[in-house]
């Protein structure tokens, strides 16, 4: 796959962002964490490119977009009442993770090199979270679950997630020495990318309207 076509596929995630800046005003705010999700993808994607194109290494910012990028995931179950029965899982799951990433970054390893354990740990958390907010719809939803916003950005977090961990363990133990290797993995990443980013753009749509309120005098 020729650069062009992964950097197009990573700006994809640009497609959810301009639904989510058009329908700011009439979506639920309870899914206001996975809007600002999609913009500092979309952000972190273009300072990506440009680092890289300059000959730098994206690491820093990359470092810093997955503390936030976790965060408001973290968040944005919160406000599906993910944590409704267990609240105080919610500021322990963001404190482990803030430390997790403060260690990695400035004592085991270093801000300049990507953060191997912290994406690993978060990766597992995400994948928990969305398969028991996934067998919630399951449970409670009658409506086609191809129009739910909740389960499709579920889904795709279970779907991307997913393949992130298992990548990152296998770079964690060396098994990226082979070249031929390492380009069928990010062969493969992009492409699982694009469809993430494309079906977050379908999601975007497919999120409630905010509620209106009716005074009655």
């Amino acid at each position: 796959m020729s650069f062009l076509l992964s950097t197009i596929f990573s700006f994809s995630i640009g497609i959810a962002a301009i639904f989510g800046g058009v329908r700011l005003s009439k979506i639920d705010p309870a899914y206001y964490p996975f809007l600002f999700l999609v913009w500092t993808s979309l952000a972190n994607e273009i300072v990506s490119f440009a680092v890289i194109h300059s000959g730098y290494s994206n690491a820093v910012n990359t470092n810093l977009f997955l503390l936030l990028q976790a965060f408001l995931i973290t968040l944005q179950f919160r406000n599906w009442d993910l944590f409704k029965r267990q609240k105080m899982l919610f500021p322990l799951i963001l404190i482990g993770l803030l430390l997790l990433w403060i260690w990695e970054s400035f004592w085991y390893s270093s801000l300049l090199l990507f953060n191997s354990y912290f994406i690993i740990v978060r990766s597992f958390l995400i994948i928990l979270m969305s398969i028991s907010m996934i067998n919630k719809l399951i449970a409670s939803e009658r409506a086609s679950l191809l129009k739910n916003a909740r389960f499709l950005i579920c889904f795709t977090m279970l779907t991307f997630f997913s393949v992130s961990v298992l990548v990152e363990i296998f770079w964690l133990y060396g098994l990226n020495k082979s070249s031929l290797f390492r380009i069928r993995v990010y062969n493969i990443l992009a492409y699982i990318n694009l469809f993430c980013n494309l079906t977050y753009a379908l999601a975007m749509l497919w999120i409630p309207m905010r509620l209106r309120y009716i005074l009655l005098f």
